[in-house]
């Protein structure tokens, strides 16, 4: 099992460097120009030209510097997705106060759907002495789990074992939720039973 993590992990990493090599190699925002490979420079016009990942790339960025949980090579799980061609696994500091979720399909041409599995043990324990006391498990809100999707600016309660996500590769191929902890949850939540990469 060790083994076939560290070889999921070196892959993650390999992917993700891949994409940045080939996709922002050479990017330079100061000066609104971008070398390709071949030492061409081009105008800002073609950086912010349709098709383009700068701000994407710009968005992620600002995701993993935000979240203390992708700043290191720690606490990183894989989970069932329900689909080969989506990549589903977590990333979470050591005492859980932050916990990101990833899930990118595999697939840059056709859409794929997933059933992520709902990795509620990953969540803190809940502070109810109550519930401890009486030897009861220490249940989050009938096995549902509050998220944000970082990318779109969702917010969303997840409930029972699994959750559908739709991902489409000409819109966003991937999805990166934030875990709230229990005792953060607001107003400004939408019942997700479908979740769409558009």
């Amino acid at each position: 099992m060790q083994l076939v993590r560290s070889f999921s992990f070196c892959v993650v990493k390999f992917l993700l460097q891949a994409m940045e090599d080939r996709l922002i190699g050479g990017l330079d925002l100061a000066v609104g120009l971008r070398v390709s490979n071949g030492n061409k420079l081009r105008s800002a016009a073609q950086v912010n030209a349709p098709g383009n990942i700068v701000a994407l790339i710009s968005c992620l960025n600002r995701i993993r510097h935000e979240n203390s949980a992708l700043q290191t090579h720690l606490g990183l799980r894989f989970f069932d997705s329900g689909n080969d061609q989506v990549l589903y696994f977590a990333k979470s500091t050591f005492d859980g106060s932050n916990i990101i979720l990833v899930a990118i399909s595999l697939d840059p041409h056709r859409p794929q759907e997933a059933h992520l599995e709902i990795p509620y043990d990953l969540l803190p324990p809940l502070n109810d002495t109550t519930a401890t006391r009486r030897g009861e498990p220490q249940m989050h809100g009938e096995n549902q789990m509050h998220v944000e999707e970082l990318l779109r600016g969702q917010s969303l309660v997840w409930r029972g074992a699994r959750q559908h996500w739709y991902f489409d590769p000409d819109e966003l191929p991937l999805a990166i939720w934030r875990v709230i902890p229990p005792d953060n949850t607001h107003a400004h939540e939408v019942d997700a039973q479908w979740g769409y990469g558009i």
